[in-house]
């Protein structure tokens, strides 16, 4: 079997066999009513606790401006400036949108991210993609408005890459605009380059270039601010860290150490996206997309469809509070125990 990174060619998404339904409209048109029922009713809820594209509105879009016309200072606490804690290079990317009404750069974003996952599942079985189209997660993604169509686009375009060190070096900065959603991701991917020292030559450039317009020490900024030092505390952090502090860390060092040891391969990079809620520090249910994604194809339809179910716990906080988020990692949980118990899909 050949892998991405042994084929001379440009490497394609493998397709997957899967065998055809025998057709039910009747159960198929109840099911997805159904379905559109709760992400209509888990939209109410959730726009009754959340501003409609709070994250652009209240923070990339202010802060990409307010650097730009010199009235904040990244990392230090002023008004906004200790709410930004991604890499600086990402307010670069969001200058052209920034200078639009929010909700044009809402829409812009949203519809480049929802395109950016048409494409990738394109050669999806279509229950696979109606399974990641109507999940709660799209659904909180697009009232958050957050910017996951960069780390996303670096994903694909890492695994892309084969032979190309310039496009994988690209990728890492794109991944590293939002760290806490893809540094695992990003870490198996370069170790599993045949050219990754040449990679590294792209980000190194960027930060370079990033203490040239921000500051040599803008680094020690953002390690010692405010920010950083809440990160796993706050109220919309999913991750297990959140409730069980410190004890999850032999968990997560072996997970961890288990997926960074896996062969690079479609199924495996599938395991990768889905094992990062469980590692991470901090993670906001909105970079679920990402899991949805990647993760739910290579599993095989039982787990998905497993995976799939738990994402309705998103509409929980709806009914018994913002505590419940603290739940919205049980679908990573689920597909990760899924990858290490079945063998999924059979690529070519």
């Amino acid at each position: 079997m050949k892998t991405p990174s042994s084929s001379g060619t440009m490497p394609r998404w493998p397709r997957y066999k899967h065998h055809r339904m025998q057709q039910q409209p009747l159960f198929q048109w109840g099911v997805l009513l159904a379905t559109v029922a709760l992400l209509v009713v888990g939209l109410h809820f959730l726009t009754t606790m959340i501003p409609f594209a709070s994250d652009w509105e209240v923070y990339f879009r202010p802060i990409t401006r307010g650097w730009l016309d010199g009235s904040l200072v990244l990392y230090e606490d002023t008004q906004w400036g200790c709410g930004f804690w991604n890499p600086p290079w990402l307010l670069w990317l969001l200058i052209p949108l920034a200078g639009w009404p929010t909700w044009v750069g809402w829409g812009l974003l949203v519809t480049g991210t929802i395109l950016l996952i048409a494409w990738f599942t394109k050669e999806y079985p279509a229950r696979y993609r109606w399974l990641i189209f109507a999940s709660p997660s799209i659904a909180v993604f697009v009232v958050y408005g957050p910017v996951e169509i960069v780390p996303m686009l670096g994903i694909i375009l890492a695994w892309l890459a084969d032979d190309r060190p310039h496009l994988l070096g690209l990728a890492l900065v794109l991944m590293a605009a939002k760290p806490q959603a893809c540094f695992l991701v990003a870490l198996w991917l370069l170790l599993h380059h045949r050219q990754r020292f040449r990679a590294m030559l792209v980000p190194l450039g960027v930060f370079l270039l990033s203490l040239i317009i921000h500051g040599w020490d803008w680094p020690l900024r953002w390690a010692g601010g405010p920010s950083i030092l809440r990160l796993v505390n706050v109220g919309h952090n999913i991750t297990p860290w959140r409730s069980i502090g410190l004890w999850m860390a032999p968990v997560a060092v072996a997970l961890a150490w288990w997926v960074l040891r896996l062969p690079r391969t479609r199924r495996n990079l599938g395991a990768l996206v889905a094992a990062h809620p469980l590692i991470t520090l901090y993670l906001g249910s909105h970079s679920l997309i990402h899991v949805l994604t990647f993760s739910l194809l290579p599993l095989g339809l039982g787990w998905a469809f497993a995976g799939w179910l738990t994402s309705f716990s998103v509409f929980l906080r709806g009914w018994f509070g913002k505590a419940f988020m603290r739940l919205d990692f049980i679908i990573a949980a689920v597909l990760m125990i899924g990858y290490l118990l079945g063998k999924g899909q059979e690529e070519p």
